[in-house]
C-alpha cells in the first residue's frame, strides 16, 4: 500500500510539474506574442483606409524694403519727390503694402538687408557710399533682389565694378564730355561720363525696343513710348555675358557743354548742352537691365516711377515688381535647365488673384523632341496646379506648392496647350512665371 501511495504522490508531482511547465511556456509566449504584435502585424484597415495628409506649406508675407523717397530742387524747382515706387506697391493690394522704408544708412546694415526678399534702391542723387556698396554686394551674393534705378547708376557700378563696361573707343580726337566733377573726358561710344553712366538728352517722350519676351507679352507689342520728365538721365550701361538687356533706346550723341553746379550734383544746377553732334551715328542705349551675382539678381532701370505714368508705363512698372519677387527661383531653373540640357524658347510672367485664378498660353512645337514646361514661384504658401494638353489631346498635371515641371520625353510636333490655376494664394497679385523649353540636340 505505501509504495503505491508513494508512487501516486510521485505521479501527482510529476503531472503538476508537466502542468506547470506548459502554462510557464503558453504564458511566456504569450506575453512575447503581445509584445511583438505591433512590429509583426501588417497595417490596420483603419490605417490603411486612413487617408495622407499632405500638410500644406504656409503663408510667408513678402520681405521689402524700400529707401526714403529723395527730396531734390530739380532744375531750380521746388523741392519734390522722385521715384516714389512705394505708391505703385500699394496699388498691388495688401501683400505688397507691407514694405519698410529705410534709411540710407540701413544699406550699410547687411544684416538688416538679409532680412529682405527684395531692397528698392530708389533714385537718388545721394554720392555713393563704400561700405553701402559692400553689403549690397554681399546681400545680392547671398540670394537678395536688388532694384535700382537712374541715378543710383554709381552705387551699382561701385557695387558690381566687374558689370561696368570698360572705355571705348572716342568718336573722334578732341571731342570731350564734361562731367558734374568738371573733368572733360573724351567721348565714347555709347556716349557716358566714364565715372558714372550719365546719358545727355533732353526730357520728353524716348521710344524703345522691348526685348524680354516675357515683358513683350505683358506689352503685348514690341516697343514702348517712354516720358522722362527729367534730362540728364542714367542710362543702364551694364555688361557681360550675364547681362540681359530688357529695354533700349536709339539715340544720336551730342556734346555736353558744361553744366552748373556749385557740388556737381543735378539738384541745384543747370545742364547745358550743345546741339553739336559728337557722331552722325546712333548708339544702342540700354534702358533695363537684369543680371545675377552670386545667389541673387540685381534689376536696374534708367526708367522709373514718376509724377504721371500711362497706362503701358503702369505695365512696365507692375512687370518689374513681378519680376523681382520672382527673381530667384529664375535664377534657380536657369541652371537647372542649363544642366538638363533644356533651351527656353518661350517665357510669360503672370500675377494670380482670387477673381483671375487661372491662365491658358499655347505653343506650337515645330518639330517632335523633348519638351519642359515650368511653373515658377515662391515656396510663400501658394498652391499651384500645370496642366498641359498635347495636339492629340493627352493630358498631364503637377500639382504643389513649390514651384512645378512637367517633361516630355519624346513630345509631338504640333500645337500645346499649358495652364496654369492658382488653387489657392496667400495674397492678391501672387507673382509666378512659366517657361516653355526644348531639350538641346
Amino acid at each position: 500500500m505505501k509504495s503505491r501511495f508513494y508512487q501516486f504522490l510521485i505521479d501527482a508531482a510529476v503531472a503538476l510539474s508537466l502542468g506547470g511547465a506548459f502554462l510557464a511556456v503558453v504564458g511566456v509566449d504569450g506575453l512575447l506574442n503581445w509584445l511583438k504584435a505591433p512590429d509583426q502585424t501588417g497595417p490596420t484597415t483603419v490605417e490603411a483606409a486612413t487617408p495622407k495628409v499632405i500638410q500644406k506649406a504656409v503663408a510667408r508675407p513678402l520681405r521689402l524694403a524700400v529707401t526714403r523717397p529723395y527730396k531734390e530742387n530739380i532744375f531750380g524747382k521746388a523741392s519734390e519727390t522722385w521715384d516714389e515706387i512705394g505708391i505703385l506697391l500699394n496699388s498691388l493690394g495688401e501683400g505688397y503694402r507691407r514694405y519698410d522704408l529705410i534709411e540710407e544708412k540701413d544699406l550699410q546694415d547687411l544684416a538688416k538687408l538679409k532680412s529682405y526678399d527684395v531692397v528698392f534702391c530708389c533714385c537718388s542723387a545721394v554720392e555713393p557710399d563704400e561700405k553701402a556698396a559692400e553689403a549690397l554686394r554681399a546681400y545680392v551674393s547671398e540670394g537678395g533682389t536688388l532694384y535700382a534705378s537712374d541715378w543710383r547708376y554709381a552705387l551699382v557700378a561701385r557695387a558690381f565694378p566687374e558689370m561696368k563696361p570698360a572705355p571705348e573707343r572716342p568718336v573722334g580726337p578732341g571731342q570731350t564730355i564734361t562731367g558734374p566733377d568738371g573733368v572733360a573726358r573724351p567721348i565714347v561710344l555709347p556716349s557716358t561720363l566714364a565715372s558714372d553712366g550719365v546719358i545727355v538728352t533732353n526730357k520728353g517722350m524716348v521710344g524703345a525696343e522691348v526685348l524680354d519676351e516675357g515683358l513683350r507679352a505683358a506689352l503685348e507689342s514690341s516697343a514702348i513710348i517712354l516720358n522722362f520728365e527729367m534730362p540728364y538721365w542714367k542710362q543702364a550701361a551694364f555688361k557681360g555675358y550675364k547681362v540681359n538687356v530688357l529695354l533700349r533706346t536709339r539715340s544720336q550723341l551730342y556734346k555736353l557743354s558744361g553744366f552748373d553746379g556749385a557740388s556737381g550734383d543735378r539738384g541745384g544746377g543747370v545742364l547745358r548742352k550743345s546741339q553739336e553732334l559728337a557722331s552722325d551715328k546712333e548708339a544702342e542705349i540700354p534702358l533695363l537691365v537684369k543680371f545675377s551675382i552670386g545667389k541673387g539678381t540685381v534689376i536696374f532701370t534708367s526708367y522709373h516711377h514718376g509724377k504721371t505714368n500711362s497706362d503701358n508705363e503702369q505695365r512696365l512698372l507692375k512687370y518689374l515688381i513681378y519680376k523681382l519677387v520672382t527673381s530667384n527661383v529664375e535664377t534657380t531653373i536657369e541652371d537647372v535647365l542649363e544642366k538638363n540640357q533644356f533651351s527656353p524658347v518661350k517665357a510669360n510672367l503672370f500675377s494670380a488673384s482670387n477673381d483671375s485664378p487661372a491662365f491658358t498660353k499655347s505653343y506650337h512645337n515645330p518639330e517632335a523632341g523633348r519638351l519642359r514646361f515650368d511653373v515658377l514661384f515662391e515656396e510663400a504658401g501658394a498652391e499651384l496646379k500645370l496642366e498641359i494638353r498635347s495636339p492629340a489631346g493627352k493630358k498631364q498635371e503637377s500639382q504643389g506648392s513649390k514651384s512645378l515641371f512637367i517633361e516630355v520625353p519624346d513630345a509631338e510636333a504640333g500645337d500645346w496647350t499649358y495652364t496654369v490655376t492658382a488653387l489657392s494664394v496667400p495674397y492678391e497679385n501672387f507673382a509666378f512665371q512659366t517657361r516653355v523649353s526644348h531639350g538641346k540636340r
